[in-house]
């Protein structure tokens, strides 16, 4: 029998390929970016102009908070006037006073103006009149759950409200908007007297809320509205 062949294991590395031994680029290494001087300078120059920029922001918005709450928005009642129904409009100066006989309608509109430097968002607002002897204890005004909220006027004949001041219920400096009421001479007349109650709240753009209460009491002798002297009704901003 023969003996298996034992074969030998050459512990010789085996001759590398020529086409091996050409270098391959080395890969260039981010990890010693931020030690050069000069990249140094670059990050600090960056971090420089960030900064400054969100201070200047910083030093505008404060500014800015500062001159709405010196000079925040400011509403005003400033007009009230009545005329008889289908007589008259209410953008119409030839309006006349109407009869306050028992049975006529009287319709009318409230004016009001921001006369501050920021714009004012309408949040909550109601105007109507009411025949009273005197102004009561509970004002007559709240418990309605449907208010007559501020509206504009149409810029042409017959001046219709529309659905709402804006989209974001805003009324910008020196915007003019209206309330519009309507009412009827009761057959009590004797003894009562027309007045017209409302009141608005509205805020900011920082979110600062104020209001304004009014009541005005109509004097047929004048054809006019006064404000009445009751800081309970009327509560106008300086």
């Amino acid at each position: 029998m023969h003996e298996p062949r034992m074969h030998k294991v050459s512990t010789k590395a085996a001759a590398p390929d020529e086409s091996s031994l050409e270098q391959k680029p080395r890969q260039q290494s981010n990890r010693g970016y931020f030690c050069k001087p000069k990249n140094y300078v670059s990050l600090l120059t960056l971090l420089g102009v960030w900064a400054y920029t969100s201070l200047t922001y910083c030093q505008m918005q404060s500014t800015r908070d500062q001159l709405t709450l010196a000079f925040p928005p400011k509403l005003s009642v400033n007009s009230i006037h009545i005329w008889e129904k289908g007589k008259g409009s209410p953008q119409n100066p030839r309006n006349t006073s109407p009869p306050l006989v028992p049975g006529t309608e009287i319709e009318g509109a409230v004016l009001a103006v921001n006369y501050g430097r920021e714009v004012a968002t309408i949040a909550w607002s109601d105007c109507r009149a009411f025949w009273l002897d005197h102004l009561q204890m509970t004002n007559p005004l709240w418990g309605h759950p449907k208010p007559n909220e501020i509206r504009r006027f149409s810029g042409d004949p017959p001046y219709d409200l529309d659905q709402s001041i804006d989209r974001q219920n805003e009324m910008r400096p020196g915007d003019i908007e209206r309330w519009a009421f309507d009412t009827k001479v009761p057959n009590d007349v004797v003894g009562k007297e027309l007045f017209v109650i409302g009141y608005v709240v509205y805020h900011d753009r920082l979110g600062t809320r104020r209001g304004v209460y009014f009541a005005r009491k109509y004097d047929p002798g004048r054809s006019e509205f006064y404000p009445v002297d009751d800081k309970n009704y009327e509560n106008i901003e300086e």
